[in-house]
């Protein structure tokens, strides 16, 4: 079983990792690579670029980790592809191995809704995903010193993972559906007053840019079925499964 099961995670790493036409954002992710300024350039370059990308929403960890690579392989953006695919997919199928007896199911389930994007659309915030994961040993072991700091790591990579600075507190909050549908209401309300309460901040700043992101990150140019289908999936969900496992006590009596 588990070389069958390790077989699968090489051949979805070298499948990916080698790929050249997947994914939407990837010639993004190419230009970006390509004009990147190295860690062997000179000072003034190295701080120029870093600057302007963290301008553009990069968190400096990730810029770091493109200019390493692109000291080795200025070029050759598969080489940084393969490098990321194969980070990120060690660690979640470890994760899989270490904490499910299902572990191909859990395989399954990875495949059909989130290789793809994993590894093509979000690097960023997929390798923060796999960063974050290899806090949870010293999560359930209540080893907060280093737990924070790989929450650290993460956050250096990408800021949606600020959330797991906040994980080691749900367990302290009695969950209730009245709350989950309040919470529902209060995360459909906001988007559609978040748009305009962006607009308004951002004028106020005399700048675009959290209006560019919001509607990057939230909207993204979808109709009402594609909106409904982005909370479903992003936050009802999520949070149904949280008071689920809160109920039945699955996981977190490993920290109460």
């Amino acid at each position: 079983n588990n070389a069958l099961y390790w077989s699968i995670a090489i051949a979805l790493i070298f499948f990916m990792g080698l790929s050249r036409e997947l994914g939407s954002d990837r010639p993004a992710y190419i230009d970006e690579y390509t004009y990147i300024s190295t860690l062997l350039g000179n000072f003034s370059s190295f701080l120029d670029n870093f600057l302007w990308l963290m301008a553009m929403g990069r968190m400096p960890l990730w810029i770091l980790s493109e200019m390493l690579i692109s000291t080795l392989s200025p070029d050759n953006f598969t080489l940084f592809q393969f490098i990321h695919v194969a980070f990120v997919n060690s660690i979640v199928f470890w994760f899989f191995k270490k904490y499910s007896d299902c572990k191909f199911l859990c395989v399954l389930i990875y495949f059909c809704t989130s290789f793809i994007v994993f590894n093509c659309e979000i690097m960023r915030e997929s390798t923060a995903v796999a960063v974050s994961l290899l806090s949870i040993p010293y999560f359930l072991q209540r080893k907060w010193a280093k737990y924070y700091i790989i929450c650290l790591i993460a956050f250096g990579f990408h800021a949606s993972s600020i959330i797991m600075f906040l994980l080691p507190l749900i367990p302290q909050f009695q969950i209730t559906k009245t709350k989950i549908f309040f919470f529902i209401i209060g995360i459909i309300v906001f988007f559609f007053i978040g748009t305009q309460l962006v607009i308004a901040i951002g004028n106020m700043l005399s700048s675009s840019f959290l209006e560019e992101r919001f509607n990057s990150y939230f909207s993204s140019g979808l109709n009402i079925i594609g909106l409904l289908y982005n909370m479903t999936l992003n936050f009802i969900l999520p949070a149904y499964i949280l008071y689920y496992v809160k109920k039945r006590r699955i996981f977190f009596d490993f920290v109460l």
